[in-house]
């Protein structure tokens, strides 16, 4: 089955890289001669202070950077591994400026849901090593695809939910602290619920920070990116802005492990740290100078055809990295939604 959804996805590939191609070379123009001529990569927004201010030209950058990054993406989203194109399309989307590359994103999310090839949901949801960490997460994603474009998803949302509340312990012994948010908003998104809640992994990182310096919580990547994962829980992948209420503890590890990473060799761990951390901090409506010296950083780390990471082809050492570093230098705060109980603006 995965054989044929991947030969019809390579037969979808050509039509869409003939009929989209001209337009994001066209789009790409467009962002080039608008940055020339001191205006935002949409072509509809002023930049913040004068055309050729500091401040506007980084902004304008950092835009160009993530523009590039993201026609990388979709120039190679049919050679992604399987599963990887909707959550990470469907995520960048939300945060695109670019009208034309949102309708390109989209496209390339339409043409997956037809001829993409998916991760597989074992037939019997009955075994508890399914709830290791490299396998559930898989079958959580492509259950939550599922419900989310229309297709059938109950039955195994159902048999996974019995699974679980049988064997809860073996599902939180088997994810490790980094990927246990991620989990839980995946396990919440389909209305399944266990003992384990956001409130006691909160609990849980506040505790190491009171006990250790930022300096060294910076050093450790599953607390880092148990914060990150945390923050863009909260975000409901990109939907809205996150209140800094209750993650104050957060801010300066978030801070030390740029100051971190802005000083050693930029590999592919630095570049993922620094995108995570950067769309962190811009969700919590943050701004520090780190951050500013983290996106120059990206920036030169950008390879010439607009990716990030080693080698070439299309690798997850190159198509992780660069979701995130597009993630961490788009500029998204008026893209989203504010806070859930906030006051919203009359239309």
């Amino acid at each position: 089955m995965n054989q044929s959804l991947t030969s019809q996805r390579h037969r979808a590939a050509p039509a869409l890289q003939s009929k989209t191609r001209p337009a994001r070379r066209n789009a790409l123009a467009i962002a080039l001669a608008c940055l020339l001529a001191g205006t935002s990569v949409a072509c509809h927004e002023k930049p913040e202070g004068p055309p050729n201010s500091p401040q506007a030209m980084r902004r304008n950058a950092r835009l160009l950077a993530a523009l590039r990054g993201t026609e990388w993406l979709i120039d190679h989203a049919e050679q992604m591994p399987p599963g990887w194109v909707y959550p990470n399309f469907s995520r960048i989307e939300r945060l695109i400026e670019s009208q034309e590359q949102k309708e390109q994103v989209r496209e390339v999310l339409e043409i997956d849901s037809r001829t993409g090839s998916h991760n597989t949901i074992p037939e019997s949801l009955t075994d508890p090593a399914l709830l290791e960490q490299k396998r559930i997460v898989p079958i959580l994603f492509e259950i939550i695809r599922r419900r989310e474009i229309g297709q059938a998803w109950k039955s195994e949302a159902d048999a996974l939910r019995k699974l679980i509340t049988d064997h809860e312990i073996v599902l939180w012994q088997a994810t490790d602290t980094r990927n246990r948010p991620t989990v839980l908003h995946a396990l919440g998104a389909l209305g399944i619920e266990t003992s384990m809640t956001e409130a006691h992994l909160l609990d849980e990182l506040r505790k190491k920070a009171k006990s250790d310096t930022p300096q060294n919580l910076a050093g450790s990547t599953r607390y880092v990116y148990a914060l990150t994962h945390i923050v863009f829980a909260r975000s409901h992948y990109f939907r809205n802005q996150v209140q800094i209420t209750g993650l104050e503890f957060s801010i300066p590890v978030f801070l030390a492990a740029l100051a971190r990473h802005n000083r050693i060799k930029m590999d592919v761990m630095s570049i993922d740290m620094l995108g995570e951390v950067l769309a962190s901090l811009e969700l919590l409506g943050l701004e520090d100078p780190r951050m500013e010296v983290a996106r120059r950083r990206l920036i030169a780390a950008q390879n010439p055809d607009g990716s990030w990471g080693p080698g070439k082809g299309v690798s997850p050492k190159r198509i992780h990295p660069t979701f995130n570093a597009v993630a961490g230098l788009i500029d998204f705060h008026e893209a989203l939604r504010p806070p859930a109980g906030s006051p919203t603006p009359a239309d």
